[in-house]
């Protein structure tokens, strides 16, 4: 048996002798981080201790975030969007092929905010877990939720050309855009 891991129809898979932690250290000697993982507390080590280390070292030099993500944790996206939206040094998101959940919240945070042609993009608002047990927890999740909901709204409020209700509406489901319609609700401002 070959030693290379097989992908699809038994060909061997190109990207298992790829050293992420090499490609992201390339990527950060040139300012530029990548979010290619579901978004968990981890994103603090590989998203926002990178941003943070780059605006040290240089506070006026513009910073890179390729997303790549189908999202994940609404607490940590929120940190890491909250980091890009107070930031004095200029962050540019562009979503690389998917930017989903929290990822497109990522993207939408940026300073200069792009996406390529055939990119998807797609928001929601959080869903409850079913782990609760008592109404007394069903009501604090309920709150925690609504907490989150209004987040949300408020940072695509502030970063997007969408009213509050406009993006309540959207948000009923999951909402799925392509690069045109992200540009025409002000999600992104390029195409490229």
């Amino acid at each position: 048996m070959s030693k290379h891991r097989m992908c699809q129809d038994n060909i061997p898979d190109p990207m298992q002798d790829i050293d992420i932690d090499a490609v992201r250290e390339e990527l950060f000697e040139d300012r530029k981080i990548l979010l290619n993982e579901p978004i968990t507390d981890h994103i603090l080590y590989t998203v926002f201790h990178p941003m943070q280390k780059l605006i040290t070292l240089d506070d006026k030099l513009p910073i890179t975030l390729y997303i790549n993500s189908t999202g994940g944790d609404a607490y940590a996206a929120l940190c890491i969007a909250s980091a890009i939206m107070s930031s004095k040094t200029p962050i540019t998101t562009i979503c690389l092929g998917s930017a989903q959940s929290g990822a497109a919240l990522i993207l939408a945070a940026g300073h200069i905010r792009a996406a390529f042609r055939y990119s998807t993009i797609m928001l929601h608002l959080p869903k409850a877990t079913s782990d609760v047990s008592t109404s007394k927890e069903l009501a604090s999740q309920t709150k925690g939720i609504e907490m989150l909901d209004e987040d949300i709204y408020d940072l695509l409020e502030k970063k997007t050309t969408m009213t509050k209700r406009v993006i309540k509406n959207k948000l009923i489901s999951d909402w799925f855009l392509g690069p045109t319609e992200a540009l025409k609700y002000g999600i992104i401002d390029t195409i490229l």
